[in-house]
């Protein structure tokens, strides 16, 4: 029974780690990168904007060279529009370049991961170590001064030693978060997309401002990928709106979870008390058990002694009732022998 109490406290106290871990990931991550059918529907988004983004961008350039002279307002939107270009630069704008920039990522954490196993080793040997010194302090080899003494600097290291059990579990759950931000929620892919958001909202103005020619479908091709770009967009807001109710519906379940572990903890707390409760009387029984039955054992061995003893009286008295009966036939034996020889002398004198 104990031990199913105790299983059952290990795995509620698993379980509300858990929920936590769950919680610090809703908080910190963006919601659209938790969920995996979101988030390659998202990066699929952004590589399509990235492509509209060098279209735009190079077909721009070929009507700007077409048009020749062009008014200040259209130079000034070109010139913040080749900005943001350079701002870009080598921004990833194909699947295989994001996913080469994911792998790369992903290595530097696992990196992480592998340095906080190896601190969590050295950690291990620590409180190894501290667990040795508090067994010979036991052992009470020491003086009281000098118990004293290291005593307090054992304290000092348990404390130490459970501060950085502490957050060497706050980096894993950091590193999880971080791991799920690789890509949609990385920093620099979320400000290559407000960059490239921006840069289409330039060229778009820069455009209006050039004017429609009807060259070569160009006007069609522009509209066509207004369109794309609205769709894309659309798109984008529709998947940030079912990331954000899953959310929700994550955080509801996870409520009511943590509320049924609470329950379940307090449960678990008051049939650990009723257990200590129950394990102290049944103690308690059978140590009473146990000292009855050392009363019946000691009485018996104590009966066990009389009756030896009687035996060995009893033989003592048989031995020297024997040796009494042995003494007087053997004065019996005498007497008549004796009488005998008086009688035989007695016999002769009268001859």
């Amino acid at each position: 029974m104990m031990n199913d109490l105790i299983e059952a406290r290990k795995y509620a106290k698993e379980a509300m780690h858990l929920a936590a871990r769950i919680e610090g990931i809703l908080d910190g991550a963006r919601p659209i990168a938790i969920f995996g059918d979101l988030r390659a529907a998202s990066e699929r988004t952004s590589i399509l904007r990235a492509k509209l983004v060098r279209v735009k961008g190079a077909l721009l350039e070929r009507e700007e060279a077409i048009h020749g002279d062009m008014s200040s307002e259209v130079l000034e939107f070109r010139s913040k529009r080749r900005e943001l270009e350079a701002m870009l630069g080598d921004a990833p704008s194909e699947e295989r370049e994001y996913n080469l920039r994911r792998e790369g990522a992903l290595r530097e954490i696992e990196s992480f991961r592998a340095e906080i196993q190896k601190l969590e080793i050295e950690l291990m040997g620590n409180e190894a170590r501290i667990a040795a010194m508090e067994h010979f302090m036991a052992a009470g080899d020491l003086d009281a001064a000098s118990r004293e003494s290291v005593s307090n600097e054992v304290e000092n290291h348990r404390a130490a030693a459970t501060l950085f059990r502490e957050m060497l579990e706050s980096f894993r759950g950091e590193l999880d978060i971080l791991r799920l931000q690789v890509g949609l929620g990385d920093q620099s892919l979320e400000r290559e997309e407000d960059l490239r958001r921006e840069y289409l909202e330039v060229a778009n103005r820069e455009r209006e401002l050039l004017g429609r020619g009807g060259r070569d479908g160009v006007d069609a091709l522009f509209i066509r990928m207004a369109r794309i770009e609205e769709a894309l967009n659309e798109r984008e807001d529709a998947m940030e709106r079912i990331a954000e109710q899953r959310v929700q519906k994550i955080r509801e379940v996870l409520e009511e979870e943590r509320a049924k572990l609470d329950t379940l903890s307090t449960s678990l707390e008051q049939l650990a008390e009723e257990a200590e409760i129950a394990v102290a009387e049944v103690a308690h029984d059978n140590f009473l058990l146990i000292r009855d039955h050392f009363e019946e054992l000691v009485i018996r061995a104590d009966v066990g002694k009389l009756d030896i003893a009687w035996a060995i009286r009893n033989q003592h008295r048989d031995r020297l009732e024997q040796l009494t009966n042995d003494r007087r036939l053997e004065l019996l034996r005498l007497d008549n022998e004796f009488n005998e020889v008086m009688m035989d002398e007695t016999g002769e004198g009268s001859r």
